[in-house]
């Protein structure tokens, strides 16, 4: 009869436990679907951090964010924060190399994060515009009510104004 009832809350504290974490993993995915929020481009400010060689080099980062993020009715709703590694740039050269971004977009429920490659259009260490053209990342994440976050962004720039347009899911 004893080992009857370990058996009994065993399977219950199992059927507690799938049904708390169905139930969390239904409410992350509420808020998630299509979107699109713009940034007018200010302010926009990057940092770039040079390693190794002087100039654009392998391992170089650009460091970045907007502040004025707004969706589509243009009411404000987070930020942006971003870093852009340089993979394979050969010092001193002309070439612009292939990079690796990190992106991630903050708003009130949580964070959304995407990874791209992608090739600069400008030296890394030029802060004044966006250093990529328009280009697709994959959403790879996020944290609280986009924590099983999963899809793509397309970001697409005039000058230093950006739209990213979010396809993503949690569940």
């Amino acid at each position: 009869m004893i080992g009857h009832s370990r058996v009994r809350v065993v399977a219950l504290s199992g059927a507690l436990l799938t049904f708390a974490a169905s139930a969390g993993h239904a409410q992350t995915s509420e808020p998630c679907g299509p979107f699109t929020v713009t940034s007018p481009g200010q302010p926009f400010s990057v940092k770039y951090l040079d390693f190794g060689e002087n100039g654009p080099s392998f391992g170089d980062m650009r460091i970045g964010h907007r502040d004025d993020v707004v969706n589509e009715a243009g009411d404000p709703v987070g930020h942006l924060r971003w870093i852009v590694i340089s993979l394979d740039e050969p010092p001193g050269s002309d070439q612009q190399g292939e990079r690796h971004l990190s992106l991630s977009l903050n708003l009130r429920g949580g964070q959304i994060h995407a990874s791209a490659l992608l090739e600069e259009i400008r030296p890394s260490d030029d802060t004044t515009q966006p250093g990529v053209n328009d280009y697709s990342a994959a959403v790879v994440g996020g944290t609280g009510a986009y924590n099983f976050a999963r899809g793509s962004v397309d970001a697409s720039f005039d000058g230093t104004a950006g739209t990213f347009a979010f396809d993503i899911a949690c569940d």
